[in-house]
């Protein structure tokens, strides 16, 4: 009996020392591509209008002329997704300005990007959204 609490305990020790995640971020990497993208959202994002941001990278450099799609769902079902489009406002940085956050609670961000060359990479973000 003594040897399984401390086994307990020091599997909770090692659960509890793993880094924090990013709460702010969702990146990838693919392995067969040379691209790397990152999805910023606001810290701490709330109810109303929210810039949302994509940095695309190819081969360490900037990547321009991306089709970028941002869904926003609620955990929950019966909501409306939120869909916009993020446009290029710099040589590899997308952003949404147009992005509304409709309620409080859980949501999903599905981010799909399309590159010149027809690639296509889908993130994913889960994030919370405070109430006014």
């Amino acid at each position: 009996m003594f040897r399984q609490i401390v086994f307990i305990l020091l599997l909770f020790t090692l659960v509890a020392c793993k880094p924090p995640e990013d709460k702010n971020q969702a990146n990838v990497t693919n392995q067969n591509s040379s691209i790397k993208a990152r999805v910023e959202v606001p810290e701490n994002p709330k109810l109303g209008l929210q810039t949302l941001s994509v940095y695309l990278l190819e081969d360490s450099k900037a990547l321009s002329g991306a089709s970028i799609e941002i869904t926003g769902d609620m955990t929950h079902a019966g909501m409306v997704p939120v869909i916009a489009m993020a446009v290029e406002t710099e040589t590899g940085l997308y952003q949404t300005k147009d992005f509304e956050f409709t309620m409080a609670g859980d949501w999903i961000l599905t981010t799909v990007i399309k590159t010149p060359s027809g690639e296509k990479i889908t993130l994913e973000k889960k994030l919370s959204v405070a109430g006014n």
